[in-house]
């Protein structure tokens, strides 16, 4: 189950996408960068690995995001992809966190990515009711 830093996090990257409206865009605010270099790199490749997942059946819109981060978010996609017949994502699929770019610019916009594929911009917090946990859809 994922800590509530990485609740925090991905509500935070949730915001700055509909605020901005895009991924390039959200990459702006200083904050969410900030924030995304004092999480830990277990934390980025769990959140990683979650958004992933939730986006391994989506069209990712690159827009105008970086190269790296495009050809990372759709590395990472096509990898969940390739657990099909798995349920669920534990045990089926991980982003180690030895493997993650080295610039953080880029880990977090290919995370807002993933995002931006599986939420519908009109409901709150991702389309997940309140109490569930991100990427489980489990009641906390």
């Amino acid at each position: 189950m994922p800590d509530h830093r990485d609740v925090t996090l991905r509500r935070l990257m949730y915001d700055r996408l509909r605020q901005h409206g895009s991924p390039a865009r959200a990459m702006r605010s200083e904050f969410l960068l900030n924030a995304w270099k004092t999480t830990s790199y277990p934390q980025r490749a769990a959140l990683l690995t979650q958004l992933a997942w939730r986006a391994r059946d989506r069209t990712l819109n690159q827009g105008n995001s970086s190269a790296q981060a495009s050809v990372y978010a759709v590395e990472l996609r096509d990898a969940a992809r390739r657990t099909d017949g798995c349920s669920d994502v534990e045990g089926c699929f991980a982003v180690r966190p030895d493997s993650l770019p080295k610039s953080p610019a880029v880990q977090l916009e290919a995370g807002l990515l993933l995002l931006a594929a599986t939420t519908p911009a009109e409901e709150p917090h991702g389309g997940l009711p309140c109490g569930t946990e991100p990427g489980t859809g489990r009641a906390r």
